[in-house]
């Protein structure tokens, strides 16, 4: 009872094949189980499954050695490239408090993996996966994190201020404190310009980085070859914005509302 992503594996994996170099389909049938969350009846895309389902016919047909402590998650095309898939970085972060070393993911995800400090092996078609199976390294380097400084698109240094105002006073304290901030006046007094430039005056830990990242991968909005998320988050949802858009809730998918993207920075409600 999958979802049209889980139903459609067999084709992705049996055409993926086809288009390798590694002969004819496996002739015995195979039954492959998918395990997929099952949290307060939610689910995710599965389809990051495609590739290890590959690998474990292959390996189940002898054609493959699959090296101990490495994951494998991409989704597969009909002619067998490697694509990308949401969430890698939560996901290589619990692999790795699992003990695994390294993880094989399509090229693009790359940076993002590494970011978490996992081994992360790029491969852009199903031939090179074999291939790097074929002579997989005795030794792999550990990747050098390092964040990047975080990135200002708006600073509050830009506002002009009269003579006297008292509201920047209460614009710091909320920033310093972490406290809501209701803002009024008339249309195109400066509501919006000031609440835009408040995530110039937070700081990020690396902790909240990391779950922001993880967040911002989740939800499929971590732009691609990028490692982490570099800015303190600002989101403005439209004024008709749902509930489950602000918040989540829906029943058959697991995706971030407006209140998590806004995690570690500031949510503007107009």
């Amino acid at each position: 009872l999958g979802d049209a992503g889980s139903r459609e594996c067999q084709i992705r994996v049996r055409s993926a094949w086809d288009s390798s170099n590694r002969g004819d389909f496996a002739p015995h049938a195979n039954t492959t189980v998918l395990h997929t969350s099952d949290m307060l009846g939610m689910q995710g895309p599965t389809t990051h499954l495609d590739l290890p389902v590959l690998l474990t016919v292959a390996w189940n047909a002898g054609l493959v050695k699959i090296p101990e402590r490495v994951a494998f998650a991409a989704e597969l095309s009909l002619d067998g490239d490697l694509r990308g898939f949401r969430g890698a970085a939560p996901m290589a972060r619990a692999l790795l408090a699992e003990g695994i070393r390294a993880m094989v993911v399509p090229r693009s995800l790359v940076a993002e993996v590494e970011a978490t400090g996992m081994v992360g092996l790029g491969c852009n078609h199903i031939n090179r996966v074999f291939d790097l199976l074929d002579d997989f390294p005795t030794r792999l380097k550990a990747p050098v994190v390092t964040h990047e400084p975080m990135v200002t698109k708006r600073d509050f240094a830009d506002v002009a201020v009269t003579e006297g105002a008292t509201w920047p006073l209460a614009v710091e304290v909320a920033a310093a404190g972490g406290h809501g901030l209701l803002l009024e006046g008339c249309p195109g007094s400066g509501k919006t310009m000031v609440a835009s430039r408040m995530p110039s005056l937070l700081a990020m830990t690396d902790a909240t980085r990391a779950e922001v990242t993880d967040l911002y991968s989740a939800a499929g909005l971590l732009p691609e070859d990028t490692a982490e998320i570099g800015a303190v988050p600002f989101r403005a949802p439209h004024h008709p914005c749902s509930d489950v858009g602000l918040y989540d809730g829906s029943r058959h998918t697991v995706r971030s509302g407006e209140c998590s993207l806004a995690h570690g920075g500031v949510l503007f409600m107009d």
